[in-house]
């Protein structure tokens, strides 16, 4: 079952106190493109969406017009620190009764899988035809840990928009 949040549950802190901190993820806006895929991510059957975007000028999409039947993932792996509690959040919109997983992996110092940071979060179906925000709680990061890694993925036809990804430390 997954672990998912809707607005501040902070423990000893109050709610303002986490937008201060630092976004980890880089170009969780998606407004930075390289070579067809987002800056500071890895994707495979990605493309820049200018139509359907929650802020911001694009979002990305899983799933190209192009190959909107192929799987499509979308990954960024961030520096974590041991013990330490995140906010992970995003924005969200799709169609087609195809499976989407966001899997949020611990690694270690050479990148290897540690384990799953809690079970992947299953995404509805079809979320259209606004964007919808989700939350996910995760830690505390295991002592080897040194990295976390998030992925989006979807398979079969249809497509996701992604916008505003983020991951926070909470404490």
């Amino acid at each position: 079952m997954a672990q998912e949040v809707s607005g501040p549950v902070f423990p000893g802190q109050s709610p303002g106190a986490w937008l201060a901190r630092a976004d980890l993820v880089t170009n969780g806006s998606f407004e930075e493109w390289d070579d067809g895929v987002p800056s500071g991510w890895d994707g495979a059957n990605v493309w820049r969406e200018e139509a359907k975007i929650h802020t911001g000028r694009n979002a990305v999409r899983l799933g190209s017009p192009s190959e909107p039947g192929a799987p499509a993932t979308l990954a960024q792996v961030m520096q974590v620190v041991t013990g330490t509690v995140y906010h992970l959040t995003f924005s969200a919109l799709g169609t087609g009764d195809v499976p989407r997983r966001v899997e949020v992996m611990w690694l270690n110092v050479e990148g290897q899988l540690l384990g799953e940071a809690g079970p992947p979060m299953l995404l509805p179906p079809v979320v259209l035809p606004q964007f919808a925000q989700y939350n996910r709680i995760i830690g505390p990061a295991p002592v080897a840990a040194r990295f976390v890694q998030v992925r989006f993925s979807k398979t079969g036809s249809g497509y996701l928009v992604l916008d505003d990804v983020s991951l926070f430390r909470l404490y």
